[in-house]
């Protein structure tokens, strides 16, 4: 099971809305049996993942092993392993602004891309 999850300085936001120097960050991994956080969990986010959930697949090519990608506030996809650490030296992934939705992968598109045709020019 996966989650965002904040420190204390980022709850304070809950109570004094304004940016919160030093605010913590994470995504969380439990064990559904036990309740409690997975070997190297949480993994720290750079911010806030903002009305977002996490989405877990093979995201790296190293099948079975799968992957959890979280989106954040700061414009960026932040994605780990199952140790809780970055899935490879690609990540994190910027975005352009904030993500507001659960991010999809779609692995199967993502390698046949250069094989689709083209769409025709229109000049």
């Amino acid at each position: 099971m996966f989650a965002p999850v904040a420190g204390l300085l980022r709850a304070l936001d809950v109570i004094a809305p304004n940016y919160q120097k030093g605010s913590q960050d994470f995504t969380a991994a439990w064990n559904a049996s036990t309740g409690q956080y997975a070997p190297g969990f949480p993994a720290v986010n750079n911010d806030l993942s903002f009305i977002t959930g996490q989405t877990v697949g093979d995201i790296t090519g190293n099948a079975p092993a799968q992957e959890v990608v979280a989106g954040t506030a700061s414009q960026d996809l932040e994605a780990y392993n199952a140790a809780g650490a970055p899935a490879s030296a690609e990540w994190p992934k910027l975005t352009g602004d904030w993500l507001v939705a659960t991010p999809c992968s779609d692995r199967s598109a993502r390698s046949t891309r250069a094989q689709r045709p083209r769409r025709p020019s229109s000049h």
